[in-house]
């Protein structure tokens, strides 16, 4: 009797388990299925080259490209049509293409604690995910289609042969780096108080400064107000409160920004901030930190709210992180 009911229960332990197994077959089809679902939404075609050169012509970032240029640029070309409100690419996304808007428009979107926070909109002959292909390979915000969208799709390697032979295209792309690597400092959550027209004047207040290795930027005891973002180089940020055996040292590299805010409290900084190779820096000088204070009082707060963004602070009024995600 024992035996036959231990042969009862192993026997309905089977099909229980036979059932499970079925159940997670059909989840996993019907995952599939929906994956499958969703990857279609996005249809994507061979576009003609023709018509790829005339897209790109409209680009003023390409305008220094030759006919030959422009043919090289458009090889393996690709039409992807955006359903409304779908993704074209999702923050955090590896950036092996960069796009041009045909027709409709896209909003770029970017993280923000729990919520996204839209950055812009893009229309019609606007370059797209350039900024991936700067910074690390990744997106570093989302782009979702404002009604039906379609854009031109674009090998990355393409781009990059161009970049080691047109100097001008070159320039031309390095300032839309930069641009794009401020904006995005300026759109985090340190900066959530201000309004549009605040952050486009900081925005514009923000000069490039060439920094030679061993160069110096801020010595210790300095009181000061400082933003500076890393675009290219390192930069080492360096403790010497105590002997020089014992220096605590943190590199920043390009993507990356620090800020010194002595000047908010009046305390001097332990901290030197120091080229570690030939670096370039995106600088808010004290001046111009200074005048815009005047006028925005909300950056006498950007001290205590950069340290809630994910940042790592180094002194009581030094802080570093990254700028604004790893690449658009």
């Amino acid at each position: 009797m024992l035996n036959e009911l231990k042969r009862d229960a192993a026997a309905t332990e089977l099909h229980e388990v036979s059932d499970e197994l079925e159940l997670s077959q059909e989840l996993l089809v019907s995952a599939e299925e929906d994956i499958g679902e969703a990857l279609s939404l996005l249809t994507t075609a061979p576009c003609d080259e023709d018509r790829a050169v005339d897209v790109l012509s409209q680009v003023g970032l390409f305008a220094s490209l030759s006919p030959v240029g422009f043919r090289t640029l458009a090889q393996g070309a690709q039409l992807v049509d955006v359903p409304a409100g779908e993704l074209l690419f999702a923050e955090g996304d590896d950036a092996r293409a960069f796009y041009v808007i045909v027709e409709g428009a896209l909003e770029i979107r970017r993280k923000n604690g729990a919520k996204g926070v839209a950055m812009r909109h893009a229309h019609p002959g606007t370059p797209v995910g350039l900024f991936g292909l700067f910074s690390a390979a990744q997106r570093g915000a989302s782009a979702r289609a404002i009604g039906e969208c379609t854009v031109l799709e674009l090998p990355a390697q393409n781009l990059q042969g161009l970049l080691e032979a047109d100097p001008t295209l070159n320039d031309r792309l390095w300032a839309y780096y930069r641009q794009r690597l401020i904006e995005g400092f300026v759109a985090s959550g340190g900066f959530g108080e201000l309004d549009t027209i605040a952050k486009g004047r900081i925005i514009g207040r923000f000069q490039a400064r060439s920094l030679e290795r061993g160069q110096t930027l801020l010595h210790p005891g300095e009181v000061t107000n400082v933003l500076a973002v890393v675009t290219s180089g390192c930069l080492a940020l360096e403790d010497r409160a105590q002997s020089n055996s014992q220096t605590k040292r943190l590199e920043v590299g390009p993507g990356h920004y620090f800020a010194c805010l002595t000047g908010m409290s009046g305390l001097p900084t332990k901290l030197r901030a120091v080229a570690l190779e030939e670096t370039t820096v995106e600088l808010l000088t004290h001046k111009d930190f200074f005048e815009l204070a005047r006028d925005y009082a909300a950056l006498k707060g950007l001290n205590a709210r950069l340290g809630t963004t994910g940042a790592l602070r180094l002194d009581r009024d030094v802080v570093t992180g990254p700028a604004g995600g790893v690449g658009l």
